[in-house]
């Protein structure tokens, strides 16, 4: 048999060792290749991420919510999205103006109330969406939006911002507790007219009676109602039921306001701190704080919504003014699910009676109507995708979401649509189907001088120094106070 030479079979097993050392290398070198190339693509994809800023003040329950749907978006569009809601909202104005200044491009969209709104425009902090997108596209889309939430979208004539939710104030009540009081007041009706006579030489107007339902109330039937509870001891405790927001915001400047319009204010004569509207408010006021119908805490804590709710919790107040994304939240607790009910505001009447026994003055049940509106900065590193961004937010299955998970009250027609039309009688849905009522009954956008600023200070210090101080129920007294602050502030009558 053939024998290879060692040498040869030497020679044969280098070749071999070789062969497998260049596939061996051959996979390798591709190897890294490979690795190579897709780190560039990555770093490439990476790069390829743009960034951008988005204020969003927004309660705290709904920023996580928020924070995901946005991000998600973003990357979807290749946009890395931070969402800030840190910064304090008067901050706002510095902050876009230094970018202006700057040149910076980092905020892509900002969420603003009502009041601050135009401001921002008439400091061309704000670019108009005729510049982002067609007029043909610009009206389709506009036409999904309740007319109510377009009104401030518009400035000059032109549309600036998108419309993100609205909050407008509706009558809390507690059904076993206002059936009590429906039933029995009337062994109150002599002591209640003899105060009143005090005020008015009147008392209670010719032929009252209080209203079963609350939705057919005025401000007498809160007198009724607040003389009732705070005469009444409940759970061993005598203390007044009634209750507002008191802290020194603007929520309780909302409030304010609201008791304002339901005065019959309106834009046109509310430019003075010395109109009727303003003085048959403060009138009330003082009224049910001498007379301890307003539970003390209200202004002694500083109650803003949550602490209200919380005192509704404890069943320490029957009645208040709350908004519908507070009352969304009173159904978590549970207890009082079968006795709450919710309508619209009670109507403002004069507390002077004319010579027909009759309220000298008929109001509305109107409510302040407060939103919050998606504006894209002049700034914007993208004002297209900006657009496309608030448009996402405000989309039928955001907002959808966003009114079942937080209360949020919709600017969307087809979303309100389907909430109305709904059979659904659950607790969600009857806050909404109120909300609803209540805008068609009457609301008014709080004007900018009345809702911030110096205006809305000085609102808080008169309720302060006129009502829950001083007490001051005589309106002439009321007027001279009104004066010597204009006086003393420098600032005129009108606005």
């Amino acid at each position: 048999m053939f024998k290879k030479p060692k040498k040869l079979e030497r020679n044969v097993k280098i070749v071999q060792r070789g062969k497998r050392n260049c596939v061996y290398g051959t996979k390798v070198v591709w190897a890294t290749i490979l690795i190579v190339c897709f780190s560039v693509a990555l770093s490439c994809r990476v790069e390829r991420f743009r960034k951008m800023t988005v204020f969003a003040y927004v309660p705290k329950a709904q920023q996580v919510w928020l924070n995901q749907h946005v991000k998600k978006f973003g990357l979807k569009h290749n946009w890395k999205i931070e969402i800030s809601t840190s910064n304090k909202l008067e901050n706002l104005p510095e902050i876009l103006r230094l970018e202006t200044q700057t040149g910076e491009k980092n905020v892509g969209l900002v969420c603003v109330p009502s009041e601050m709104a135009k401001s921002l425009v008439k400091s061309g902090l704000i670019k108009p969406l005729i510049e982002v997108c067609n007029p043909e596209k610009l009206e389709t889309d506009f036409s999904e939006y309740l007319s109510v939430a377009r009104a401030e979208c518009k400035i000059d004539g032109k549309y600036y911002y998108l419309p993100d939710r609205l909050e407008v104030f509706l009558l809390f009540y507690v059904k076993s507790k206002v059936r009590e009081v429906v039933q029995h007041w009337s062994i109150y009706r002599t002591q209640i007219n003899t105060l009143l006579r005090n005020y008015n030489r009147f008392g209670l107007p010719r032929g009252y009676q209080l209203e079963a339902d609350p939705n057919q109330w005025d401000f007498f039937d809160l007198v009724v109602v607040g003389y009732y509870f705070s005469h009444t001891p409940y759970d061993g405790l005598l203390v007044p039921r009634l209750a507002h927001r008191g802290r020194y915001y603007a929520g309780t400047v909302h409030e304010l306001v609201t008791r304002i319009f339901a005065m019959g204010g309106n834009k046109s004569n509310l430019s003075s701190l010395l109109a009727d509207p303003v003085v048959d408010m403060l009138q009330w006021e003082s009224l049910f704080v001498k007379e301890q119908f307003y539970h003390p805490e209200m202004w002694d804590s500083g109650w803003a919504g949550n602490e209200i709710l919380w005192q509704i919790i404890r069943k320490h107040v029957f009645v208040a003014y709350l908004q519908p994304n507070e009352l969304f939240r009173i159904n978590e607790s549970r207890q009082y699910f079968d006795s709450i009910g919710i309508a619209v505001l009670p109507k403002g009447v004069s507390l002077e009676i004319g010579a027909d026994g009759q309220p000298q003055r008929i109001g509305t049940r109107k409510s302040a109507l407060h939103g919050w509106y998606w504006g894209i900065p002049v700034t914007s590193p993208d004002p297209k995708f900006s657009y496309k961004l608030a448009r996402f937010i405000t989309s039928f299955n955001l907002q959808m979401e966003a009114a079942f998970s937080f209360g949020s009250m919709t600017v969307r027609q087809d979303v309100l649509d389907k909430i109305v039309k709904s059979s659904d009688t659950s607790w969600n849905y009857q806050v909404f189907r109120m909300g609803q009522k209540q805008l068609k009954t009457g609301v008014e956008i709080i004007p900018d001088y009345l809702a911030h600023g110096s205006v809305g200070v000085s609102l808080l210090n008169l309720w302060r120094d006129i009502c829950v101080q001083n007490h001051l129920v005589d309106r002439r007294r009321i007027k001279a106070v009104l004066k010597t602050y204009l006086e003393k502030t420098k600032q005129p009558s009108t606005y």
